[in-house]
């Protein structure tokens, strides 16, 4: 228009240019806007006429008006495009989820195969299920309408083919059985919130077609489609049932590889299928998430779509396999939801009549070990069965069923067997046993798949090295059913043993070496994972001689000791003959005979050693005083008859007197043995007792004036703190348990209440330092207090040898064993029971009664002195094994023993004026004896007749040097040992504690005392010629 020389137009034009845009505005806003005559004034303006003209008069026709009218157009048209754009997005997700759903399916069904679609081929596989017992519908009742049912549905024909075509399941068909073979992945995600274990578990499972609710309460699990390994499952499985994709797993999931398990197929019970039997191969894997508190803002996007960190439930939604799926998941707390599985699990034992209050008291094992045997091994079974007393109702019976090896080998010509001898378990404790090799088999498990992995996981034989080394017979095995109660569960159990004897082919393949073989050693094995709570343990196994063939040595029994030295050397030098024995060139040279003899002498001290504790019973205590012997005999009738096992074969020599009728077994004796009846203690007495509790050298007698009880006071302060902590009693019912002690010991000469109560104080100090009481637990001490001041309780001045000779009434209870002990032991617990007011062991729960009971009977029998020598024979061995520990209960138990019985003879490592006194006194009261033997008319017990007892003071040197002096040097021993332990422990920890003890006084006191005493009784003549006289010994 400017070209034209229209300018007037053209300066509207731009005019109009530039109200384009507010032009626009009030196409969209006009019925918003309250005043557009600003606007209508322009469009006047434009139009070329003044704005008094109304609006009605405007001439449309003219350019201005035609080009607004375009603007309003092109803004229709723009706002159009904008919807379509909407509706081109909208559809785009649409297809976007679509396309998502069919990458699902499609992963889901790799094998896309053919569903049955036709009549024909679901006639056939029916008929062929048919055949075999199954029964299944055609397809599930699609019925619309109603609500869902809560009860899982029925698989059927159209379910199970999808399966077999989509490679998640195979059939096969053994003779008229259908088996169903299944590959499951088991996977347990774990992940750590603020130190706590979290697990994921699947709590619902929704059916989105038929509205079916399945409470799942597992972990994640998926079908493994054929030739589909676990770890691509794994990924299959988290991508599209949790919703994590493979790029976040790699980066935030730690898969444990090395801890996956697969185990060998198992039948399932209740798989949908009924009349069909599925086997289920689980590979079970553990898989942990990264930190989720240090993950980013973008990462933890991810996290709280699987509910983390807060640990909230969400669901996820599955398309596969033809059906439409909801997932809730929860994180639970790991030790949480084994609490939950166990209550139901206990609620479920209730309601089938199992006393469940009873798991994990005394030898029953927990609640926890049946429920990891019945879901978790597999180990056992639960079947209800009706109530066997008839009644109504229904009661649990455990089956286990159990794979007994004997497993047999030849070693030096000789068979042996394999036993287990201990087993160490996870927490630390020692099982002694001697048995077989027992396996459980698994439910569904064959009885040879039992034996391979027994023979793989106990002695870590391999299938490969068993299939080359081992032998054995299907035909010979021994099958075997038993139902009684179980020693470890309140449940009856049945018993399925199968016995299957092994025999090893080839001793000398190095595979086998672990086994100890081919020369027979013992050796250990590892069961599982060591660890606390891994439940795995060690075997201690041992090659044990078959009965009835020839007595092999079993050297294991002195390992650590010189012992074993001799026992590995007899056994080569047996091999090493035989097999000269058998060299052709022998018996040309007349070697055969010579052989021969040696091989029969080799073997007869091989079956002398094997039965060393017999043995050690035949020792000729005469060769060992044999300086003493042709001077004074005495003393060795005296050993020989009261310190060995032969004493008890005494006869009498002339004919049969009638029994003994002086000392009654009654609860009120009377005549010259009645009991001591004195008052209570006084406080001075209480005070000296308290002071001199660690001074072995106290003399008890100069108590006596200022206390009339000696017993009582001393039990009284040797209890007092036990009381509290021990038996959680008062001192009233321990005060009145040490006076009914105190009025049941005789005025005898020796076995008297301070005797009692010097064996108490003299086995407590050796306790002490043999390094003994620092690892007792308080109620070991309180049973080893309490057993020392009843091990003579009743004593009537009489041996073991004397009862049994004299057929007095307690050796008839007793059977000639232990006699007088078995008594003590009696005795103590009545008087520990007979209190209405309360006893002392009120306040013990049952495990812990069985315990003190066991300690006490324990102890006072060992006092008995026909085992003193066998028991320090023991003692050497036991304490140079590399397995002795105080820390066991056992080994505890063992050397309190010896300290009881060193404390029974203690007075001869006490000053010479105690002991002296000591010394008369038990002199005295076997003279009384002997004074009695000759009134019956039996033979003079040694050391009984004062007329023959010849040197009295050769006799008690005797006495100290082979009876007493070994029993302490043994106990020394031990001392010296608890103080090298102490003072490697003291190296370690870097201490230079001045109290830290050093010197051995087991050693340095006690055994030097003892040597003195030995040598002052031949040395100073004249205290040994007054008590002498005393006595009216006839010299």
């Amino acid at each position: 228009l400017e070209a034209q020389g229209r300018d007037d137009i053209a300066r509207r034009g731009h005019l109009i240019l530039s109200l384009s845009g507010e032009a626009l505005l009030y196409g969209a806003n006009m019925s918003l806007r309250a005043d557009p005559l600003p606007l209508h004034e322009s469009y006047g303006e434009m139009a070329g006429h003044d704005s008094e003209r109304p609006m009605s008069e405007l001439d449309f026709n003219s350019p201005a008006a035609k080009i607004l009218q375009r603007v309003e157009g092109l803004r229709q048209e723009k706002e159009e495009l904008q919807r379509q754009l909407e509706e081109r997005d909208h559809r785009l997700r649409d297809l976007q989820e679509k396309l998502e759903r069919l990458e699902l399916e499609n992963e889901r069904q790799r094998f896309p195969g053919r569903v049955l679609t036709s009549d024909v081929e679901a006639d056939c596989l029916r008929e062929q299920l048919r055949e075999c017992g199954v029964e299944l519908p055609r397809e599930r009742d699609r019925r619309i309408g109603g609500s869902p049912s809560i009860l899982r549905p029925p698989k059927t024909l159209e379910d199970l083919s999808r399966e077999v075509e989509m490679g998640l399941s195979r059939l096969t068909f053994v003779g008229n059985q259908a088996v169903r073979h299944v590959d499951l992945l088991q996977v347990r995600i774990l992940c750590i919130i603020h130190g706590k274990s979290y697990c994921l578990s699947e709590r619902d499972r929704f059916d989105v077609a038929t509205g079916h609710r399945r409470n799942a309460r597992g972990l994640l699990r998926k079908k493994l489609q054929k030739g589909q390994s676990w770890q691509d499952g794994m990924q299959v499985a988290f991508k599209y049932l949790i919703g994590l994709h493979g790029a976040w797993q790699a980066v935030h999931l730690s898969v444990d590889e090395a801890g996956c398990t697969i185990s060998e197929p198992e039948e399932q019970q209740g798989s949908g299928y009924p009349g069909m039997q599925t086997l289920v191969r689980l590979h079970e894997v553990t898989v942990r998430i990264a930190d989720v508190l240090a993950a980013g803002e973008k990462e933890r996007e991810a996290f709280r779509a699987i509910g983390l960190p807060l640990l909230n439930d969400f669901v996820t939604f599955e398309a596969s396999e033809g059906r439409q799926r909801l997932h809730i998941w929860s994180w639970a707390n790991d030790a949480q939801e084994h609490v939950q599985k166990l209550k139901s699990f206990e609620h479920y034992l209730g309601s089938c009549g199992v006393d469940y209050a009873l798991f994990g008291t005394g030898s029953m094992k927990s609640l926890d070990q049946l429920m990891a045997e019945v879901y978790q091994n597999r180990e056992c079974t639960l079947d209800e069965i009706p109530q066997t007393s008839g009644e109504s109702g229904v009661e649990l019976l455990r089956t286990v069923s159990l794979v007994q090896v004997s497993l047999v080998v030849e070693v030096f010509r000789q068979r042996r067997i394999l036993t287990s001898s201990e087993q160490y378990l996870d927490d630390g404790r020692r099982r002694k046993i001697s048995q077989l090799m027992v396996h459980k088999k698994r439910a569904g498990e064959a009885w040879q798949d039992a034996l391979r992995r027994g023979l793989q996981e106990r002695l870590g034989v391999s299938p490969a090295i068993q299939q080359a080394c081992f032998r054995w017979e299907e035909d010979a095995v021994e099958y075997a059913e038993t139902v009684k109660w179980s020693q470890g569960f309140p449940i009856r159990t049945q018993y399925k043993v199968w016995t299957i004897s092994v025999s090893v082919v080839d001793t000398s393949s190095p595979n086998l070496a672990d086994l100890g073989l081919p020369a027979g050693n013992s050796f250990v094995s590892r069961e599982g994972k060591l660890g606390p709570g891994r439940r795995g343990r060690l075997h201690v196994w041992c090659w044990t001689p078959m009965e009835g063939d020839d007595v092999l040595l079993d050297h294991s029994r002195f390992e650590g000791t010189g012992y074993e030295e001799l026992c590995r050397s007899l056994q080569e030098a047996e091999h090493l003959v035989m097999q000269t024995s058998q060299h052709a060139e022998g018996s040309e040279l007349g070697l055969e005979a010579p052989l021969q003899q040696s091989l029969k002498s080799i073997r007869s001290s091989i079956k002398k050693v094997v039965n060393f504790d017999t043995e050690a019973t035949k020792i000729d205590i005469s060769k060992m005083i044999r300086r003493s012997t042709h001077q004074h005999p005495a003393i060795a009738q005296f050993i020989a008859s009261n310190f060995t096992r032969n004493c008890l074969a005494v006869t009498p020599t002339g004919p049969r007197m009638a029994r003994l009728n002086s000392f009654s077994y009654s609860s009120e004796p009377g005549g010259s043995n009645e009991p001591t009846g004195v008052g209570s203690p006084m406080e001075t007495a209480d005070e000296v007792m308290r002071k001199n509790l660690g001074n072995l050298d106290f003399d008890f007698f100069e108590c006596m004036p200022v206390s009339h009880s000696v017993l009582e006071c001393y039990g009284e302060v040797a209890l007092r703190t036990l009381c509290k902590h021990a038996l959680r009693c008062g001192m009233d019912a321990c005060s009145r348990f040490l006076g009914r002690v105190q009025k049941l010991y005789y005025e005898n000469p020796y076995h008297n209440e301070i005797h009692a109560t010097q064996v108490c104080h003299g086995g407590s100090w050796l306790a002490k330092h043999a390094g003994l009481s620092t690892k007792q637990t308080s109620l070991e001490r309180a049973s080893f207090v309490i057993a020392a001041l009843c091990h003579d309780v009743k004593h009537f001045g009489r041996t073991n040898a004397f009862c049994v000779t004299t057929q007095h009434a307690l050796a008839v209870l007793y059977n000639d064993i232990k006699v007088l002990e078995n008594m003590h032991a009696a005795t103590c617990f009545s008087a520990l029971q007979a209190d209405e007011e309360g006893t002392v062991l009120d306040r013990l729960n049952p495990a812990e009664k069985v315990a003190f009971r066991g300690q006490i009977v324990e102890l006072i029998l060992s006092t008995d002195m026909t085992e003193h020598f066998s028991a320090i024979s023991k003692s050497r061995v036991r304490r140079e094994a590399p397995d002795f520990n105080l820390e066991n209960a056992p080994d505890r138990l063992f050397l309190a023993q010896m300290c009881l019985k060193g404390g029974d003879i203690c007075h001869s490592a006490l000053p010479w004026k105690i002991h002296k006194e000591w010394s008369s006194r038990v002199a005295t009261e076997f003279f009384m004896q002997g004074e009695e033997e000759r009134g019956l008319g039996l033979p003079m017990s040694p050391l009984c007749d004062r007329e023959t007892i010849g040197n009295l003071g050769k006799s008690q040197r005797g006495f100290l040097d082979f009876v007493c002096l070994p029993l302490f040097e043994e106990l020394a021993a031990f001392g010296e040992q608890h103080l090298r332990k102490l003072a490697s422990l003291a190296e370690a920890s870097g201490s230079t504690s001045p109290r830290l003890k050093t010197e051995n006084l087991l050693q340095e006191h006690a055994v030097k005392q003892l040597r003195a005493n030995g040598m002052r009784w031949i040395e100073d003549t004249e205290d040994v010629d007054a008590l002498v006289q005393l006595l009216g010994v006839t010299q």
